[in-house]
């Protein structure tokens, strides 16, 4: 009997004991409860913590990609033989997706250029010139009337009247009083100029000029170049003071350009004998390009994208050579 009542003993004590019956495996099933959320919390921080990192690295390749993007254009445009060339590639590149080698990622180029070339061949004489930008306009760009071009071959800029300008890249300039002085073939460059606000404008190293309100409506905002009696000069920014269509709204009647320093050896020097811009000077806008190069990197079914953008000058060619001088 006594085995009996042994064999039968309660695995776990009754109630007459001061342990409840159960107690032990509540608790067991608390602690176990306690470690498994223990342990997930610790996963998820752990997963965080690696989707971070990989999110980071992803943000990095495709900056990177982007840059590699950036120097294939650069590459492109200034090994060109030419400026129908440089402009043939524009147009090739403009909306194009290139891979990098090894799984790397890819880029793709966007170009916004502040320059055009015309569509059609024109007589001497038309009243409308048809041109259009090789890729699209810039962010912000318009297109005032009354503005002033150039026409690549030609010494003095040409007036224009009222000025239709059609997003994403064509412009049709009015040329009043007599039209067109001379036939412009199709794929001619036109660049467009602006005029001082101030006469006899003393230009030096680090100094300022003062241009007509609406040029703040075409001239980069930052980082530009322009072109003056044969000399190319570069700007930090450029400040619309002016009335005109976009950048140029506010309330005074000029642009102001900051910060100039000579491209070269040459204007710089010409800065520094600190002469005068006369009225009759033409300020021409450098053939230059607003660049955008996105750049894309993947993991599996994760991806990163960067979009940087950059300024570019085509081409140190002189294009103009007119103006006053002082």
């Amino acid at each position: 009997m006594r085995l009996i009542k042994l064999l039968h003993k309660p695995l776990l004590p009754g109630r007459a004991c001061r342990q409840p019956a159960g107690a032990v495996l509540i608790a067991l099933i608390i602690a176990i409860t306690l470690i498994a959320a223990l342990g997930t919390a610790m996963y998820t921080l752990s997963s965080s913590d690696t989707y971070g990192s990989l999110s980071a690295n992803l943000s990095m390749r495709a900056f990177y990609a982007a840059e590699s993007g950036y120097r294939y254009a650069v590459s492109e445009y200034l090994n060109a033989a030419d400026m129908d060339a440089k402009i043939s590639r524009m147009e090739t590149l403009h909306g194009a997706t290139r891979s990098l080698p090894n799984g790397l990622g890819a880029f793709s180029l966007e170009n916004h250029p502040y320059f055009f070339v015309t569509t059609a061949w024109a007589d001497a004489g038309d009243s409308n010139l048809e041109v259009r930008t090789p890729g699209e306009f810039p962010p912000g760009f318009t297109v005032p009337d009354d503005v002033s071009i150039l026409i690549s071959g030609e010494t003095e800029p040409l007036s224009t009247g009222t000025n239709t300008q059609t997003p994403p890249d064509s412009v049709i300039f009015q040329v009043p009083w007599g039209g067109l002085p001379v036939d412009v073939p199709a794929g001619t460059v036109v660049y467009l100029a602006a005029e001082l606000s101030v006469d006899h404008q003393e230009m030096t190293a680090g100094g300022s000029l003062s241009l007509t309100a609406d040029a703040a409506d075409f001239f980069p905002p930052e980082n530009g170049r322009f072109e003056v009696d044969a000399h190319v000069f570069s700007y930090a920014t450029c400040s619309g003071q002016g009335q005109g269509q976009g950048k140029g709204k506010g309330g005074g009647n000029e642009t102001i350009l900051t910060d100039i320093q000579g491209v070269d050896a040459d204007a710089q020097a010409e800065l520094e004998l600190q002469p005068f811009v006369s009225f009759a000077s033409d300020i021409v806008l450098r053939p230059l390009v607003h660049l955008v190069s996105t750049g894309e990197a993947a993991d599996g079914l994760l991806g990163g994208s960067r979009e940087n953008t950059y300024l570019l000058s085509v081409t140190d060619e002189i294009v103009g050579t007119g103006g006053g001088g002082g």
